[in-house]
Formats: structure tokens, sequence, C-alpha cells
């Protein structure tokens, strides 16, 4: 018998374009900030903590998060996008008192495009906080008076109201009753301070993406954080938004759930799926509606309109995506996640789909996300026409988008992929490995092994799987692991996988083929050879079409003329 085509088995391209659509679902759900009036950008750093108490830490993102959040539902405000900031954040210099030094406020206007800069730190003393905030116009090359403000750390939440409501005054900031009621929304979104903790690590954990483990860390935070609060409207909208990111990801990763409409193949046993991701899909895609209908329920803002569009766009529910869509315009319509969630939602129109990026370039060119998605669009459109042309395009913007913010997993695998599809692999395998000690995630893996095993690189290969499995705890990557070995005529290491695999997953198809050859080939045991291809072949309808290492009829020939051999002997 000939050997299994590997890459067949595997199906390279089913995983490549699987991954296209991964990686443009994970970025819509992270957080960006932009707005119509193209002459104020802000960017709001992190307060510092001056106490001794490291404890006290998280308060600094707490005050840095209420602004930004209670910024962004201000029409006429731009907000530096949080992945930048935390790149601005290693890179520029703080003097002792939190402050940023003088010499580096041009930087950061350079760098994120900013007009105003909002610093600060704090001091907690028992059960007081004393907050010194500055505000810094670049234009004017001047701080304004800033503000300087004492209380109760239990009145943490009325402290935050009045830094936000200072800087309004100082710059003249003219809010709508609508606008007010939604800060409002914000700042007392929840009255615990450890469940705003807990949301605000979910927040830091799932600043830059990072796959399916950056996820599951995400909802374990946001889950803790309403049970604290259980009406805690931002925790809830994140939450849902988070658990249908993840099933988007493990659906693509469940082979098996790769065609909606495939209702034969759509409910198949987990031990013939090609990642056992372990959760119940169904259960989460609920969990993450009804996370979703109770932000709403709670607070009918920007941020809950829009990760409703998201959900449903998840779900492939446009109706119910367009009237959320609609609605989070409606209070920010030059938002630039908005409107690249609204660019994606009809990918067969290049032209409004380039127009609506090219449109969010124009309102934050310093903006990552944009040149992501423009890398996207363009690998889209490389499988129309003008492939080379269109790749390089690609290739241009996705290393554009890696520059503005390194940290970001989404954009290195974007980077990864178009190297792969130039059919750059030196390059494909040096960003690989990068992605690697990003994040120790199923995907990283997954994307590592496909430079590998194009570029016929056994061991690493066989490394990458092996990763996958220990995540994954696929039955299916032990097939083709044993397969590899096999072609290397490395038997003893194929059965040692195989068999105790098989303890576990006895009728499974691919490791009863491998096992066949094993004992065909190496231990020239005819009965035992038969024995395991009968199991393969009776099991193999249960086998997803798109996973299928060979016909049925070519078994079923192999089986026929193996009884004859073993008969002859």
């Amino acid at each position: 018998m000939r050997k299994i085509n590997l890459k067949k088995t595997f199906n390279v391209s089913l995983i490549f374009c699987l991954f296209l659509l991964f990686t443009f679902l994970s970025n819509i759900t992270n957080h960006s900030y932009a707005s119509e009036n193209k002459s104020t950008k802000i960017a709001v750093i992190p307060f510092k903590n001056l106490s001794s108490e490291q404890k006290y830490d998280w308060i600094g993102n707490g005050f840095a998060e209420t602004m930004v959040s209670s910024l962004m539902n201000i029409k006429n405000i731009q907000i530096v996008e949080r992945f930048l900031m935390s790149d601005v954040i290693k890179e520029v210099a703080f003097q002792q008192s939190g402050f940023v030094d003088e010499n580096d406020t041009l930087k950061i206007g350079k760098m994120t495009g900013a007009n105003i800069i909002i610093s600060g730190s704090y001091q907690i003393s028992n059960d007081e906080i004393v907050i010194n905030a500055r505000f810094i116009n670049l234009e004017k090359s001047t701080a304004e008076s800033g503000t300087y403000i004492r209380g109760k750390l239990s009145e943490i939440f009325n402290l935050q109201e009045k830094l936000a409501n200072s800087f309004n005054e100082k710059f003249n900031i003219k809010l709508s009753n609508q606008e007010e009621k939604n800060i409002k929304s914000i700042i007392y979104a929840t009255k615990s301070t450890e469940a705003q903790e807990l949301y605000l690590k979910a927040r830091e954990r799932n600043l830059n993406g990072g796959g399916l483990k950056a996820m599951k860390d995400t909802i374990d935070l946001l889950e803790k954080a309403i049970k604290i609060d259980p009406n805690y409207s931002l925790a809830w909208a994140f939450l849902g938004q988070t658990y249908l990111e993840y099933c988007n990801f493990a659906k693509g990763g469940n082979i098996v759930m790769k065609n909606d409409n495939d209702k034969e193949y759509k409910n198949i046993n987990i031990k013939y799926n090609m990642f056992d991701l372990s959760e119940d899909l169904e259960k989460f895609q609920k969990s993450g509606i009804k996370a979703l209908e109770k932000a709403i329920s709670l607070s009918p803002n920007y941020e809950t309109y829009r990760a409703l569009a998201q959900g449903f766009f998840y779900l492939h529910e446009k109706e119910n995506y367009e009237k959320y869509l609609k609605k989070a315009l409606e209070l920010k319509p030059d938002d630039v996640e908005t409107l690249l969630l609204s660019a994606f939602s009809n990918l067969d129109d290049d032209k409004k789909t380039l127009e609506t990026i090219k449109k969010a370039e124009k309102i934050d060119p310093y903006n990552y996300l944009t040149y992501f998605y423009y890398g996207f669009y363009y690998q889209i459109k490389a499988k129309k026409e003008n492939k080379e042309e269109n790749l390089k395009l690609s290739l241009e913007n996705s290393l554009k988008s890696v520059e503005l913010n390194k940290y970001s997993w989404n954009a290195n695998m974007r980077v990864v992929q178009t190297y792969i599809m130039l059919n750059e692999f030196d390059k494909a395998t040096a960003w690989a490995d990068r992605l690697i000690k990003m994040e120790d995630d199923i995907f990283s893996y997954l994307m590592a092994f496909m430079v590998y095993i194009t570029v016929d690189d056994n061991t690493k290969t066989i490394e990458m799987l092996k990763h996958i499995h220990r995540i994954s705890k696929s039955p299916f990557l032990v097939g083709v692991i044993a397969q590899i070995y096999i072609s290397g005529n490395d038997y003893q290491n194929a059965y040692k996988i195989t068999r105790e695999e098989l303890n576990k997953y006895s009728e499974n198809s691919l490791l009863n083929l491998c096992m066949f050859l094993i004992y065909k080939d190496y231990f020239k045991d005819c009965k035992s050879s038969l024995y395991h291809l009968k199991i393969s072949i009776d099991n193999y309808s249960k086998v997803p079409p798109y996973v299928q290492f060979e016909s049925m009829e070519i078994l079923q020939n192999l089986y026929n003329k193996q009884t004859e051999s073993c008969k002859q002997k």
C-alpha cells in the first residue's frame, strides 16, 4: 500500500482558509477607540500608584479605563486605542510622580497622534486616597491646571466621576443628556472594587489577542466578576462577546463543525474531531447570547450595542446584527472598530469594503487594526485576481500593523499567513517561532505546523503536533504523528503512540489504519493487520469528508487484496 499523503490528510489549504476567518473574527472583538472630531485625540495613561502596597496597583488602570470608557461615549472625541498605549507605556519614561517627562510628551504625540495627554498618580493612606491628575495640551505645549482630588477609598467610584467631570470642565466639553447618562452608566457599572479589578484583569489578558487560551482566561475572570456583581453591565457585555468569539475559534478548530449546513457531520462524537476542545459549544453560544442580552438590559449604551452587533454577526443573524450595528453607529458614527465591523459584513462588495477601511484610516492613521484589515482585505482579493500583487499589498499592511502594535498575537499571525501564501518559508518560519513565544496556544502551534509540514521538516512538524495534542488531546493528531513516523520508517515510535491512543479510542478509523500499516509492514502480522483495517473501514463513515484520508473504495480494495495475500501465506 502506498503511504498516506500527509498533506492531503491534514488538508493544509482548508486549515489556512479557516485561519483567514479566525483572525478576522478575533480582531473584531478587540477594543479600539475613535470618533469624528479629528482635532481632539486623547491619550490616557494608567495612573501610578505612589503607595507602598502593590495590592492597589489595579486602581491606576481603573482610573484610565474609566476615563477611556467615559470619553469614548462622547461623540466628538477620539481616544488612542489601548493596544497602542500599551506600546507607548513600555517605551516612555515616567517621573517618580507618575507624570510623563516633558521631553516625552512630544514623543507620545508623534507615536499616537494625540494632542491631549491624561496622566497622574495616587496615594493611599489608611482609608483615604489622594489623586493628582494632569491634562497636557500638546498643541499649546502647556500643562493645564490639573486636578487634585481627595476622598475615601470606599468612595472610589464617586472619585472617578469627579475625575471625568474635571477633565470635561477644563476642556469645556459640553455633554448632551444622553452622553451624561451613558457616562454615569459606565462609571457606576459596578459598585464592587473586587469585581472591577477582575474586569480590568480580563481586559489586560485579552488586550493583544492570543487565541483560545487568552479567551478562556478572560471568560474565567469575567465569570468571577459577575458572580460578585450580577449587575455589572460592562462585564456582561465583554463576557458575551468573548464567549461568542471563543465559539467561532473552536468551531473552526473542530473541523467537524466547519459547515453549519452539514447536518450529517455536525454532531459527530468528539473522538472524531480534529481538536477535542472539551467544551460544549452550544452551551457557550447560549451563554454568550444571554450575557449580551443581560448587558443591554442593564445599560443600553454604545459599548453594549456594539457588543450585541458583534455577537449576532458571529451567529450569522443578519437582522439583529444590522439592528444593533445601526444603534452603535448612531452613537459613534465614525468609530474605527464599528466601521471595520460594518466593512466586513459583506465580503463580496470589494469597493465598499475598501472605502470603509480607508475611512477608518483617515480617522485614525495610528490604529494598527486598520492596517490589519487592509492585510485581510488584500488576502481575500488575492484569491480572486492579481495574486502576487495583492499578496504583497497584504504583507506591506500586515507588517505596518505589527510596527504599530508589535505585541499583537493576531497581527503577528497575519504576517505568518502572508509569508506562507508568498512561498517565503524562511521568513514564515521565523515569524511562526515568534508567534509561539508570544502565546502557548493551540493556534500558535498549528500555524507553525503549517509552515514546517510545507517545508518537509518532519522533526519540527512532530514537535508542533505534540504541542497541539498536549492542548487538544485529539486522537486524529496522534494518527497524523504516527503517519509521519511511518513515512520515516520509525515504526517503534509509531506503534507506541498509536497503541496508547487506541486504549482510549479503540474505534478511531485513522488510528486503526495506522496500526494496520504497522502490523502489515513492520510486524508482518496478516491477522492483526486485517483486524485493524476492518475496524478502520467499519468506522470510516463517521469521519467527516474534509478530513478523510482515503476513499472508502481504496480501503475496501486494500482489504480484499490483503485478505488474499494472507490466504496465500
